[in-house]
């Protein structure tokens, strides 16, 4: 009977990438997940520790998207490294700008320890390639799905409404225009927010690649193993080929004796003719024509 068994391999890619106007690469090594990844540290363990949210503090509604994130501080913000397999940070920020190689995804199919597989994805991209991917998300998150008319993210996504703290960028306003302060972060309660919560916080999910199985055929005990199967039909396609062969030449042998007899018929009546002539000619010059 056959079983089927997967085969992963790391996954080695390179990927360029124009920022400031200077063009960067970087290789992506991604490992199979064959087994859970457990972080060490327990910090890893608290989704979110901490929550920023872009634009004003002021201006937040329910569909603002905030990030939540383990790290969150004063001058700060990050997905620590100790916290997901190697090169996960740097699929979801791969340069300066926050951004998302959406064609990375981990080989294999085990989520991060207690993340769980929410949903998988069909990726159509611009590069007119398919990819299907399953995406993991933290305990009790979901698969985002994004307004009509907007982008696609990779984002695993989860309502907010229990009292904590936002992290903000300061934006300072100065006459008509607004300047927004990155070396640091403004700490603001979700009850001072406008509609006092809930917020919409979002997450990188952690993707898995999706791959067909390799078939991996073993010989039944009672029936032929694949090389028999094979040897068996190469046999029986050489015999049917020699049938047709064979009566192949034997129509071609009856049709040449045929051809040859009725040449020699052709070549006979010829000989007929010219003797028939030959004898009357004879006989216009005085032969006694004689009867058989």
């Amino acid at each position: 009977m056959a079983s089927s068994t997967q085969v992963y391999t790391t996954a080695t890619t390179t990927h360029w990438s124009v920022t400031k106007g200077q063009k960067l690469s970087r290789v992506y090594e991604l490992a199979p997940q064959t087994t859970p990844f457990s972080a060490t540290d327990s910090v890893c363990s608290i989704i979110p520790k901490g929550i920023r949210c872009e634009g004003k503090a002021n201006e937040v509604t329910p569909r603002t998207i905030c990030w939540g994130l383990q790290f969150v501080e004063e001058t700060t913000t990050s997905f620590p490294a100790q916290c997901f397999p190697k090169t996960y940070t740097n699929i979801f920020k791969p340069f300066d700008d926050f951004d998302d190689v959406t064609s990375l995804a981990y080989p294999g199919t085990a989520c991060i320890s207690d993340w769980t597989a929410a949903c998988t994805k069909t990726l159509d991209l611009t590069s007119s390639q398919r990819y299907v991917q399953v995406w993991c998300c933290p305990p009790g998150w979901n698969c985002y799905d994004p307004p009509t008319g907007k982008a696609d993210t990779r984002d695993c996504y989860s309502i907010v409404s229990t009292p904590t703290d936002i992290w903000f960028f300061p934006i300072v306003t100065t006459g008509r225009s607004d300047s927004t302060i990155t070396t640091s972060w403004t700490k603001v309660p979700l009850t001072d927010l406008p509609n006092q919560g809930p917020i919409e916080v979002h997450h990188p999910v952690f993707p898995l690649e999706v791959r067909i199985p390799t078939q991996d055929h073993k010989t039944e005990a009672s029936g032929l193993s694949t090389g028999a199967i094979a040897g068996t039909a190469v046999g029986v396609i050489v015999v049917v080929l020699a049938l047709v062969g064979g009566g192949l030449f034997v129509c071609l042998r009856k049709g040449s004796k045929t051809e040859q007899q009725e040449s020699r018929r052709l070549l006979l009546e010829r000989e007929i003719s010219t003797n028939a002539a030959m004898i009357i000619s004879r006989n216009s010059q005085g032969i006694t024509l004689m009867r058989p």
